[in-house]
């Protein structure tokens, strides 16, 4: 049943995946500016980021939850068939509006059910179950759409269909079911004591990991065709980033204790820091590949992390997450419009330049106060 559950978020990924590298390819083809083609991930995350700030207010039981994910998922289908007939690069951004609400909704939803089937299992393995499931979905979105985008420009969108079709069924096959949680390999307790200065660590990670990771995935199809790279080769090097990303937020459950004793994520940084400029000035596939390697180990230690520490807070759980998931919408909006911004001012090599920047700065200064203040009277959590 768990397998089945991590399956909706993984398809409704996979569905977001493909809109927002096609969309950005189509628009790049057609001779649009990085900062014109940035502007579909800001509109989507605007709308994700005010949806899901007015969900929160509310509650949503399981039957409701159903309900909610079947409309939402038919309205992804919905936009997909527009998409299909008219993939116009002035309408993706009324389709990444309605993408951006709907898929708030889809996912908050999804929450009701997640937490039927993994109240019982230890925090760590739920935030690798569930970066898994995200991390795998948005990188073979891409990889579909560079394989059958030479079949013609809309032909991707077909698959969200498909996928659409997919979360139809599961939701009827898991409606019927028991959601009874089936353990595996997750038998170690949590342990986890977390301080202020962890909370703040974690923030900061977040922060540099979704902007990072959503300027890589958004605008690096743009900036591959302008290497001439082609979609396909485009979208199986966002599938190695986000592939290797899932792997690595697998292998966090068990060694998360051993990163964080030796303070590991130190030198992942540093190491990322150095792969994200060697993207922005890398012309060949011997180069670009370690790096997307080297960005997707760092991007599932910033994840694991940052979910890990906000969600074992338990007295102020549903606070951090809320803080976790602004940084998530904010970051959206401002990476692919700032370095958006940078790369039609300059070029892709300073765009990628100012997010290793970025990187290494936020991540520098919430490392110093992590280590700098490591104990508090209280902590958090025991």
């Amino acid at each position: 049943m768990t397998f089945l559950i991590y399956l909706l978020p993984f398809l409704a990924d996979v569905c977001v995946g493909i809109f927002l590298f096609t969309m950005p390819v189509i628009a790049s083809n057609a001779g649009a500016s990085p900062l014109y083609i940035a502007g579909y991930p800001v509109i989507f995350s605007i709308c994700y980021l005010g949806t899901s700030v007015l969900l929160s207010r509310l509650r949503v039981d399981r039957s409701t939850s159903f309900r909610i994910l079947r409309v939402t998922i038919a309205v992804i289908m919905a936009v997909a068939a527009a998409a299909f007939v008219f993939p116009l690069p002035h309408l993706f951004f009324i389709y990444a509006f309605v993408l951006g609400i709907v898929c708030a909704l889809y996912f908050v939803s999804f929450q009701v059910l997640m937490d039927a089937v993994s109240k019982d299992q230890p925090l760590y393995c739920n935030v690798s179950n569930y970066n898994i499931s995200w991390s795998l979905g948005l990188g073979v979105g891409p990889f579909i759409s560079g394989s059958v985008y030479r079949l013609g420009a809309s032909v991707p969108f077909l698959f969200i269909l498909l996928c659409g079709a997919g979360v139809l069924v599961l939701l009827a096959v898991v409606k019927k079911s028991r959601l009874k949680e089936i353990r595996s390999g997750c038998d170690k307790p949590d342990r986890t004591r977390v301080t202020p200065n962890m909370l703040i660590l974690g923030w900061a990670l977040i922060l540099i990991g979704a902007s990072s990771g959503t300027f890589l995935r958004v605008m690096f199809p743009d900036h591959g065709l302008k290497l001439g790279l082609g979609e396909f080769t485009a979208g199986a090097l966002v599938l190695v980033f986000l592939g290797v990303q899932a792997a690595v937020s697998f292998g966090m459950r068990y060694w998360y204790t051993f990163i964080e004793k030796h303070r590991l994520l130190l030198p992942v940084t540093i190491i990322a820091v150095g792969a994200f400029v060697l993207i922005g000035f890398a012309r060949s596939l011997p180069l670009l590949v370690p790096a997307f390697i080297l960005a997707g180990v760092f991007g599932a230690l910033a994840f694991f992390y940052a979910i890990y520490y906000s969600l074992a807070d338990t007295k102020h759980s549903l606070r951090n997450v809320s803080i976790n998931e602004s940084l998530v919408g904010i970051s959206g909006i401002l990476a692919p419009f700032g370095m958006g911004g940078i790369a039609t001012a300059v070029n892709y090599s300073a765009a990628f330049t100012a997010v290793a920047v970025f990187v290494g700065v936020i991540f520098l200064a919430a490392f110093l106060y992590y280590i700098l203040r490591p104990a508090m009277k209280k902590p958090a959590h025991r």
